[in-house]
């Protein structure tokens, strides 16, 4: 049975273990794992093949001969069985309850790394073999094992079906939402979400009519989250809003910002968007003036226009302090290189319909 051992850093610049090959330093390495605690491990090179190289072609019988001949382990021959005994192994091993093979000689402790007086663990009978782990069709006759009637062990890394039921949940009665087993959500005829089964009506839930008013009302295009939008309306209507406030308010922003321009519904519910005033009449977003001189234009090319003509009417001054702790005339000559390195295109533009400033019209009136 493998079991969980420590590894110290400084063994990895060790000269005497770098000397071994690649496939020899892992099979030491798991030799730990396989080992009793005293530092026993059974001489089966074709098992320890299995168990430690179940993807590689190596040869295990040759690298156990590199580390006898390395003395990092040494043969040993006991009851009629071979056994490998790992030098210094609890020098750097500190199992709580050591459990031995029962096959270590005496005069071999200090191989192990044990002082003297120290005991290299409970040993358990070799006639009485452990019990073999459900699935595990291996073979159970390796030295040591503990006896068929020993307590079992607690396992302190249970899984999920393992680990005990806590109260709460669905055993006290409390409703657990986003469960596997839970029903998908309802939808009306109308392709409205419906309410969740068992939710009884009161003042602080709304009526289905009066959150399907609202879900028709929306913007099909931003139509999302019909669960969220849902809370977010009972939320709402617990604050104090009304359903002819939220819909006033809803035909407002609507006619504003446009069908692209809106918010999920949840979230333009929860921003408090309804709060405005119900009595207020939509207001259609202001037209915007097209100029078709500026056919082409990005928002870059739209800032720096902007940014040009606000600098022009400031004696062009800008929000850069240092900017504007030069002369007015280096200010104007600094603020046009920039736009006229950067922004082609308002150069042309200004040179052609706003020329007052630039190179060309320096000596026109700004």
């Amino acid at each position: 049975m493998s079991r969980i051992r420590s590894i110290h850093p400084r063994i990895f610049t060790d000269e005497h273990y770098a000397s071994l090959s690649i496939y020899a330093r892992e099979l030491l390495k798991g030799l730990w794992c396989e080992a009793w605690d005293d530092g026993v491990v059974e001489w089966r090179p074709m098992r320890l093949k299995m168990r430690i190289f179940p993807l590689d072609t190596v040869d295990v019988e040759a690298l156990l001969a590199e580390l006898v001949r390395e003395k990092f382990i040494m043969h040993l021959d006991a009851g009629g069985k071979e056994f490998a005994v790992i030098r210094n192994f609890r020098k750097w091993q500190k199992p709580k309850k050591p459990m031995a093979s029962g096959v270590l000689p005496d005069h071999l402790l200090a191989y192990i790394g044990l002082k003297p007086g120290e005991s290299a663990g409970k040993v358990y009978g070799v006639d009485q073999p452990a019990p073999p782990a459900p699935g595990d069709d291996e073979d159970h006759d390796e030295v040591g094992a503990p006896p068929v009637d020993a307590p079992p062990v607690e396992n302190r890394f249970r899984t999920g079906g393992e680990i005990p039921r806590q109260k709460g949940g669905r055993e006290e009665g409390r409703k657990v939402e986003g469960s596997l087993r839970s029903p998908p959500p309802r939808e009306s005829a109308t392709g409205t979400p419906a309410a969740p089964v068992g939710e009884g009506s009161s003042s602080n839930q709304p009526e289905d009519g009066d959150f399907q008013a609202f879900w028709a009302a929306y913007p099909t295009e931003a139509r999302t989250a019909p669960d969220y939008a849902r809370r977010a309306y009972a939320k709402a209507r617990q604050l104090g809003a009304t359903p002819a406030a939220i819909l006033s308010a809803l035909a407002r922003e609507a006619a504003r910002c446009g069908a692209r321009g809106m918010l999920a519904p949840a979230a333009w519910l929860k921003g408090g968007s309804w709060r405005m005033a119900a009595d207020e009449p939509p207001r259609a977003a202001a037209p915007v003036a097209s100029d078709a001189r500026l056919a082409g234009f990005g928002i870059e090319d739209h800032m720096a226009l902007g940014q040009w003509r606000e600098a022009r009417a400031n004696a062009w001054r800008t929000r850069s302090a240092a900017h504007n702790a030069m002369p007015e005339d280096e200010r104007r000559l600094a603020l046009w290189d920039k736009i006229e390195g950067y922004r082609p295109l308002v150069a042309r533009f200004l040179l052609a319909h706003e020329p007052a400033g630039t190179e060309q019209g320096e000596s026109l009136p700004v």
